[in-house]
């Protein structure tokens, strides 16, 4: 079976530029119920739902990585098809861990990425792309997320997604 471009999965599963944080996706689910705010840790301000999950593309063109971010809650990534993904976690500790996200030796199906860390991702130099799907408890990924600034490296600038 011929692996399928990045232009055909970007067509078959109707992606969309994610302009801010990087890559190509779509969402896919969103729980119909809800947990308000006041059960909620304080760092998410409103009610979330249960969860959410989305399809996401990296290509291997220059302008495709997921841009330096952090999340309100836990995000559990799934591998489906593609070239190994590097991902770069900046821990609170202040520890840095490199996991690779894909098939074969170096790379896991799956990984489970706690929200108090930073995380960066990029196709590993010289491959072609990876779709993966993301999901996360309490639908924050897709609410709100904090992006790093490109001078400081920081994560505190605060971007709204809509639905």
């Amino acid at each position: 079976m011929k692996t399928p471009t990045a232009a055909q999965l970007i067509e078959r599963f109707g992606l969309q530029p994610l302009t801010f944080e990087g890559g190509h996706f779509r969402q896919t689910y969103v729980a119909e119920e809800s947990v308000a705010a006041e059960a909620l840790p304080k760092r998410y301000g409103a009610p979330r739902t249960l969860g959410t999950a989305i399809y996401y593309l990296l290509t291997s063109e220059p302008d495709s990585f997921s841009a330096l971010h952090r999340l309100e809650t836990d995000e559990i990534y799934h591998f489906y098809l593609g070239d190994p993904v590097e991902m770069l976690l900046l821990h609170p500790d202040r520890h840095g861990e490199r996991i690779v996200l894909g098939a074969g030796r170096s790379g896991r199906a799956a990984r489970a990425v706690r929200g108090s860390a930073r995380s960066v991702a990029r196709v590993e130099a010289n491959l072609r792309g990876q779709l993966r799907t993301d999901g996360d408890h309490y639908g924050a990924g897709l609410r709100s997320c904090r992006l790093g600034r490109r001078q400081t490296g920081s994560a505190d600038s605060r971007v709204s997604r809509t639905r």
